[in-house]
């Protein structure tokens, strides 16, 4: 066989050899990969909340924990779909009422040797909370929820059809009102864009897009930190909170460390990460105020659903809407 003699043949057998060296060291394990997760947590949180809670928990157990932030509307269908084969082992994040729904389906381990919580088999815990407000541009005074549905201002919403954080408001709307289609049909006519998730609308009213986003404080609260011209407003006819859930998923091959990520995000530590990570309030601690104390700190009624409840409920809601408020549009 002759030899190779032209300096292109010569440099391309150097660089063939090259990539299938690279090939074959990847393929034995040679090159360092991205090192598989211990834990993967499906998150319907801030997704800064989430790193936090998991960083700290992976310096602390030396576990490599692996982050999915999704919705919590698009997170429960997710896992509806999965079953008991889901890819994730525990899901931290999104309002309780989207939790009472998924131990209904038995997609949530019960874990009777945890203190009780608030679900009945003891299969999901509250982590965090948040109260429902107006994020007000700075040069716009808005002060009711009355003013979205008569004013012209650019409102920034949460979509109904994905936003735990518009489950949030349209129950606390059919709880104020008799009849609330009406007042919905008067914000929709309002609305410059619906979003995927209750964080966004409070960034719309940072960058000037909106006059007004319906959101929870910490969202806004956050985006005023950043710098942004903007205020938290609780609406003079009354409010509701969200209390944001952790549990371990069903059928999870990692059981015992998914038990030990939880616990660590429910213990004070865990929530005081979680809260200062994203301006939230923790439901225990001793270092800041914890969600149930800024409720009793507030200047207008609190109104609430049970989580089961709303979880009974919910899909009616939003199929009124959608049907008499979104489709009903002239």
């Amino acid at each position: 066989m002759r030899a190779v003699r032209s300096r292109w043949g010569r440099r391309f057998i150097r660089r063939g050899g090259l990539v299938l060296a690279v090939v074959a060291l990847a393929i034995t394990g040679g090159v360092a990969l991205s090192p598989r997760p211990d834990l993967t947590v499906l998150c319907s949180n801030n997704l800064d909340s989430c790193e936090a809670v998991a960083d700290s928990f992976s310096a602390r157990s030396g576990h490599r924990v692996k982050i999915l932030r999704v919705s919590t509307s698009q997170a429960l269908e997710r896992l509806k779909g999965a079953g008991k084969s889901s890819e994730f082992d525990v899901w931290i994040g999104g309002p309780t009422h989207a939790y009472a729904t998924a131990e209904a389906a038995g997609l949530l381990e019960p874990l009777p040797d945890l203190p009780a919580g608030p679900s009945a088999t003891n299969s999901w815990f509250e982590v965090y909370g948040g109260i429902l407000s107006l994020c007000v541009a700075a040069d716009h005074d808005v002060r009711s929820w009355e003013e979205l549905a008569t004013r012209p201002l650019r409102i920034a919403a949460p979509s109904p059809l994905t936003s735990g954080t518009a489950a949030t408001f349209l129950a606390l709307q059919h709880m104020r009102l008799p009849d609330a289609t009406p007042y919905l049909r008067g914000v929709d006519a309002r609305v410059v864009t619906y979003t995927d998730s209750g964080m966004a609308p409070a960034r719309l009213v940072a960058t000037g897009f909106a006059d007004v986003g319906i959101t929870f404080a910490p969202y806004c609260d956050a985006a005023r930190a950043r710098g942004a011209a903007v205020r938290t407003v609780f609406p003079s006819e009354g409010t509701d909170y969200e209390v944001g859930g952790a549990a371990v998923l069903a059928g999870s091959p990692r059981r015992d460390i998914a038990i030990s990520f939880l616990k660590f995000a429910l213990s004070a530590h865990g929530q005081h990460v979680s809260a200062e990570a994203a301006f939230q309030a923790p439901i225990a601690s001793t270092r800041q105020p914890t969600l149930y104390e800024q409720l009793d700190g507030l200047a207008v009624p609190v109104l609430h659903t049970d989580p089961y409840l709303l979880s009974e409920t919910l899909t009616g809601l939003v199929e009124q809407w959608e049907r008499e408020v979104y489709h009903a549009r002239p």
